[in-house]
């Protein structure tokens, strides 16, 4: 036991050491390998925590070897669909290339990642976020601080418009947007960039955990994994909107998806226009400095992310702060 408890904190004190490490490198727009690891953590561990069977600590399945390997083959492919899907749309909205496309070490990170949570013996890399408010709340706060510089890159990388709004829609319409006639078209486009801006950027903060609700829900149809597909394509469909109707307005979440607003409304009303001054020749692309984002707009957003990630943790410290409170002052009561 005491060994245990050892090794955990043995790995919370690294983990407050690199975190700490990588905030001091600056908050911009890139991510380290620490931060990104740690999301890869937090994904995988959001994932199995939807499945989780908490009397089945020890990791044991009573299934034949055949159908564990298929088991954790399905949640591998789904769980990283999962992970890099939503940051994928972001991307090719964005008209960049996705992550997990360049350079095998995100699919390497994530791969490492799901080994640890799904796969240890006994669950012992699920069982110690599961376990250990202190070890969530590190892994919650890399992800804010994760989630806060691809707001950043959004904003930054969306500086030329959107790709897929300039192919789309105005392909057709590029003497029509010189014309002096026609205003009408050009504050349209206008208008639809930054609301479009604005929705990848919520999308950024909340796809990924939208995505596991609607997996979640079609994995607790009762369907086994071989019967899923045989299943009406529009039957899923109905599951996906009444996932995202009641994700929509379901109180518990309210606070989350607000927290997610907030700061995407910080960071993107602060945006500085100016000239860009940097350019990425690997790409084309010109994107702001990191001035354009005052640091004060990133902390604020930084902070309510945090919120936002660790909200279930801080009412449970409040709450077990609370009653034993309440037990100290019965037990100081039956004394007098």
């Amino acid at each position: 036991m005491w060994f245990q408890y050892l090794y955990n904190t043995l790995l919370q004190t690294c983990g407050l050491y690199f975190l700490f490490y990588d905030i001091a490198r600056g908050i911009g727009s890139s991510n380290g390998r620490f931060t990104s690891f740690v999301q890869s953590l937090e994904s995988a561990y959001k994932y199995k925590a939807g499945h989780y069977d908490i009397n089945n600590k020890t990791n044991k399945d009573e299934r034949s070897t055949c159908k564990t390997i298929l088991k954790y083959v399905y949640r591998c492919i789904i769980s990283t669909f999962l992970k890099f899907g939503p940051g994928t749309i972001v991307s090719i909205a964005l008209g960049l290339y996705p992550t997990w496309t360049k350079g095998p070490r995100h699919i390497y990170s994530y791969y490492i990642a799901f080994f640890v949570i799904q796969l240890l013996p006994r669950n012992n890399g699920f069982l110690f976020f599961y376990n250990s408010i202190l070890s969530r709340i590190l892994m919650h706060t890399a992800t804010a601080l994760y989630k806060l510089r691809k707001l950043s890159f959004i904003l930054q990388a969306s500086t030329n418009g959107i790709f897929i709004i300039e192919y789309f829609f105005l392909a057709n319409n590029d003497s029509a947007n010189t014309s002096n006639n026609n205003y009408f078209l050009g504050a349209v486009n206008t208008i639809v960039t930054q609301i479009c801006i604005f929705t990848l950027a919520l999308w950024e903060c909340e796809g990924s955990t939208l995505c596991r609700k609607i997996e979640l829900n079609i994995s607790n149809t009762g369907d086994r994994y071989a019967n899923r597909c045989h299943r009406p394509f529009f039957n899923y469909l109905r599951m996906i909107f009444r996932t995202w109707y009641i994700y929509c307005i379901n109180i518990p979440f309210v606070f989350k998806r607000c927290c997610s607003f907030v700061a995407v409304w910080v960071l993107y009303f602060s945006w500085k226009h100016k000239n860009v001054n940097i350019v990425d020749t690997n790409i084309g692309q010109n994107y702001l400095s990191d001035d354009v984002l005052p640091f004060r707009s990133k902390m604020i957003s930084l902070v309510v992310l945090w919120f936002r990630y660790n909200i279930d943790d801080v009412l449970t410290i409040i709450n077990y702060c609370h009653r034993k409170c309440c037990s100290s002052r019965r037990m100081k009561s039956k004394v007098d």
